[in-house]
């Protein structure tokens, strides 16, 4: 009877996903911020094809040329140039590749040891959790601005070194946020049926938990994407992040600070790349998280 029942469930779950695409897609602000990420990650991965320049090759005799839009631009420079006459537009578009690769691959480990340890930790209770949700609490307590300055001062800031201190910031909230969605389905009948019939934690975890661990945190994991990008902007704007010659979004406006009253578009355009992206996926995750929470289920 209760596998019966186990399966009624699990054919009523799978009705409620098949409608969520297509409801998603119906929303036009939705839509439109898929498009724009799209379009902006598209122009990224193909940079060299996006703009014929080198991100590092200086036009002295052109620098601070201002934008097309602006009095003294040029369609040579549409966003203009720096201070060293390198076109702002082309780095830019190097500055996404490396800000978004560094944010996806965040939140990838981000993600993979949060449902870790969260599962772990929501499923064998008692010590294990008590521990695990100590080391969690400790990690919580630092400020990630500390633990990057910490590390990266004992380390050439590189990539992985980057990713390793956006992980070891991120992993506590997603683990104990996994951690009382486990708790809150544990108590529920048919994980209590499962149990009855035999079925082992491993089996209980991989069968039921997974599905809802994933349809409460996917719209959370889009809205740190968003966050991890502002934090690699800030790290490289301080100067502890991406270094030269490699380029990122923060890396260009701490370029462009000393040019800020003279030649804004330096630090201000990168900085509206980055509200475009994080203001896109902040809309994504506002209708997912509606749409694939449990409680809309």
């Amino acid at each position: 009877m209760e596998e019966v029942e186990l399966k009624k469930k699990s054919v009523k779950s799978a009705k409620s996903v098949k409608r969520h695409p297509k409801e998603l897609f119906q929303d036009k602000v939705f839509l439109v911020s898929v498009i724009v990420l799209l379009a902006i990650t598209i122009c990224a991965i193909f940079a060299p094809y996006v703009s014929h320049y080198d991100p590092n090759k200086m036009f002295i005799q052109e620098r601070l040329t201002p934008p097309i839009f602006l009095k003294g631009g040029t369609v040579k420079f549409i966003l203009g140039t720096d201070g060293l006459g390198r076109d702002v537009l082309t780095r830019i578009l190097y500055g996404l590749r490396n800000s978004l690769l560094i944010a996806f691959l965040s939140v990838a480990v981000i993600f993979g040891i949060g449902i870790f340890v969260g599962l772990l930790s929501g499923i064998y209770g008692k010590k294990v959790d008590s521990i695990i949700m100590t080391v969690a609490d400790i990690q919580l307590s630092v400020p990630l601005l500390v633990v990057a300055i910490i590390l990266l001062a004992l380390v050439r800031p590189s990539v992985p070194m980057i990713i390793l201190v956006l992980s070891i910031a991120g992993w506590p909230a997603y683990a104990r946020g996994i951690r009382a969605s486990v708790l809150s389905e544990k108590s529920k009948d048919y994980i209590l049926a499962a149990r009855i019939m035999g079925a082992s934690p491993w089996r209980i975890l991989r069968k039921y938990f997974l599905y809802s661990v994933f349809l409460s945190t996917v719209g959370f994991i889009v809205l740190e994407f968003g966050l991890m990008i502002i934090w690699e902007a800030l790290l490289s704007f301080l100067g502890i992040g991406i270094q030269p010659p490699d380029v990122s979004l923060g890396t260009i406006m701490g370029d462009g600070l000393n040019y800020l009253v003279s030649a804004w578009w330096i630090t201000t355009l990168p900085g509206i790349f980055i509200m475009i992206i994080v203001l896109c996926l902040s809309f994504m995750s506002r209708k997912l998280i509606r749409l694939l929470s449990p409680k809309a289920g």
